[in-house]
């Protein structure tokens, strides 16, 4: 998987080939529209100490609704970026009201990483793939 391959031919210059391209999921996509609502930029999303800077301009409903926008994205999982199988949106929610404003900005950057368009390359002869 190489995010940057959608900005930088390099890659298939090199000799790989562009399996597929994904968009990132449609929650995924208006949890970062509503984030650009309060005051987050997409281009800043994957700065944890933007983010940081953000929260800090934000009032206490407005933090409270930055937690809610991340609950209502789901992928509990990876937000929280833990080794268990799963995790449940109350069990992701009730550990989220209680982060301070650090781990907060740190989810909001794994967010960015969900929110990039992923281009999967492989690395072979093309023959292969025909």
């Amino acid at each position: 998987m190489a995010v940057m391959a959608k900005y930088n031919p390099f890659f298939e210059k090199a000799g790989m080939t562009k399996i597929t391209e994904r968009q990132p999921d449609k929650e995924i996509q208006k949890g970062v529209k509503r984030l650009d609502q309060l005051g987050f930029k997409q281009f800043l999303l994957a700065n944890t100490q933007s983010n940081l800077e953000q929260l800090r301009k934000l009032s206490q409903e407005q933090i409270e609704e930055v937690k809610t926008i991340l609950v209502d994205v789901g992928y509990y999982k990876r937000l929280r970026a833990t080794n268990k199988p799963f995790i449940a949106k109350r069990e992701f929610s009730d550990w989220l009201i209680i982060q301070d404003l650090i781990t907060v900005a740190q989810v909001i950057s794994r967010l960015a990483v969900l929110a990039e368009i992923k281009i999967y390359l492989f690395w072979g002869k093309k023959e292969i793939l025909m």
